[in-house]
């Protein structure tokens, strides 16, 4: 699944694992997206974070195509992540857009 989003700020969280002892980094984007309503199938607003993928948690606010695909969570439930981030391409000459 793909839809555009775009990205506010990047929350970068570095540590040690507790269970491993093995060094991590977590980067959440607080970004807005917009996603047809099932009930109605209106595209709707909504503002969350959602954990980037790793090798992009340097990424920069802007505008996103983001490709998400599933993954099963420590507690056993399904969620939707970020697979991959490109730039959102502008219409008129398809240059970059604030992503750049």
């Amino acid at each position: 699944m793909q839809l555009s989003i775009q990205i506010l700020r990047v929350v970068i969280r570095r540590g040690t694992s507790r269970k491993t002892g093995n060094p991590y980094t977590l980067a959440e984007a607080q970004c807005v997206y917009q996603a047809p309503n099932p009930e109605t199938g209106v595209l709707e607003a909504s503002v969350g974070q959602m954990l980037l993928p790793r090798g992009q948690e340097e990424v920069k606010p802007g505008d996103y195509d983001a490709i998400f695909t599933l993954r099963t969570n420590r507690e056993g439930r399904v969620e939707a992540v970020i697979a991959r981030l490109a730039p959102k391409l502008q219409a008129e000459g398809g240059k970059p857009g604030r992503a750049a």
